[in-house]
């Protein structure tokens, strides 16, 4: 599974955990036996593509993973080909992005120390275009 269908799953799971929390009549539809979240999710992606829309907000999809669970007749096909987007956020504390900046400098320090010793290539650097036309006008005077 791609990142991007993880986090919406993870999202989708979360929200049902906590409305099954809050309210006792879906808590007993959301034990079925019969159901998933991986069903879940096919569910609400044939639902939203049957829709032709691209768009939705939160409480559309949650409304979507509801119903998959309150009716008893829905119809489960694997999605066709989709891409998911979801409104995840990542907070990174301060002391954290201090140890990746800490990370980067010592791989960066890593690696021109072996451009240094030799041990790693150079990068090449390709010439500018306007000097290969230059010269390649030169040459028709030649």
């Amino acid at each position: 599974m791609n990142t991007g269908t993880d986090h919406f799953k993870t999202a989708i799971q979360t929200y049902l955990d906590n409305h099954s929390n809050e309210n006792a009549e879906f808590a007993e539809m959301y034990k079925k036996e019969n159901k998933n979240i991986d069903d879940c999710c096919k569910y609400i992606i044939n639902t939203v593509k049957a829709t032709g829309h691209a768009g939705f907000e939160d409480e559309e999809i949650f409304t979507f993973a509801r119903d998959y669970y309150i009716k008893d007749d829905v119809n489960i096909d694997d999605p066709r080909k989709c891409n998911i987007v979801t409104n995840y956020h990542i907070e990174i504390t301060e002391e954290r992005k201090a140890e990746l900046r800490q990370e980067a400098e010592h791989e960066i320090i890593n690696e021109q120390k072996k451009l240094m010793k030799g041990t790693s290539k150079p990068i090449e650097v390709k010439k500018p275009e306007k000097e290969e036309q230059e010269e390649q006008q030169l040459s028709l005077f030649s």
